[in-house]
């Protein structure tokens, strides 16, 4: 996929805003408690870099895209745990900073994508939110009960659905839905790249095979599980 794309990957990198204001933005919007990746560089020390040294960051930025690559120091995930609401923990990615610029100053073209695709009952779509998503359930429910009816309410869960991802198929289905296809080369790389993973201060051998397997915590995550699950859910409307 990434020999089809390079191709023109070029002419994208050259097309796309990447100077010291559009990366101070990207790298500012990130909270000051955010945790950082293996490459060790703090984002909110980045937003204070002067506009030379972030013209040269843009330039770093341009190369990985024109390439469709990222410096190999950047392509390891660190997995933290968090703790569920009902017990147990489940993993979350900390990846590379520069990659997490990248994602935030190309953002943009991420969030067309998500409107120009997504379902009209997507209640993941930015703008939406969860109550929005229940108030018209609820009102079919009383209009239901207040009719006479029996209303039954099915609530769907996958379970460890972003551990079971084939990559190869996560592609194929992007590639049919017309998803960016330079954010989606470097996605994949991200996701396919070394883990590790960090319990307290304690630190996993490398985890090398990861192509069976999304990380959450990825900017790109929520968009490729839409595009995954699109024709799926599409025929299960009808």
């Amino acid at each position: 996929m990434r020999a089809k794309v390079l191709e023109h990957a070029g002419e994208y990198a050259n097309d796309t805003e990447a100077g010291a204001s559009e990366i101070r933005r990207a790298a500012a919007s990130f909270r000051s408690t955010t945790a950082i990746g293996g490459d060790e560089l703090a984002l909110k020390l980045i937003s204070e870099l002067p506009d030379v040294a972030l013209d040269q960051l843009g330039a770093i930025i341009k190369q990985c895209l024109a390439n469709l690559s990222m410096p190999h120091q950047t392509l390891l995930s660190r997995m933290c745990l968090l703790g569920k609401k009902l017990g147990g923990s489940r993993t979350i990615a900390i990846l590379a900073s520069l990659y997490r610029i990248i994602m935030k100053v190309l953002g943009g073209h991420v969030r067309e994508w998500d409107l120009a695709t997504g379902h009209a009952y997507d209640s993941a779509l930015a703008g939406c939110s969860s109550l929005q998503a229940a108030v018209p359930r609820a009102l079919k429910v009383e209009n239901g009960i207040a009719s006479g009816l029996n209303v039954w309410h099915l609530l769907w869960d996958m379970e460890k659905f972003y551990d079971t991802v084939s990559l190869p198929i996560l592609a194929e289905e992007l590639t049919k839905r017309g998803y960016p296809p330079e954010l989606l080369t470097l996605g994949l790389l991200a996701h396919a790249a070394p883990r590790i993973l960090k319990v307290g201060k304690c630190h996993s051998a490398t985890v090398a095979d990861t192509g069976n397997s999304m990380l959450a915590g990825c900017l790109q995550s929520v968009s490729f599980a839409r595009g995954l699950l699109w024709e799926l859910i599409d025929k299960l409307l009808y």
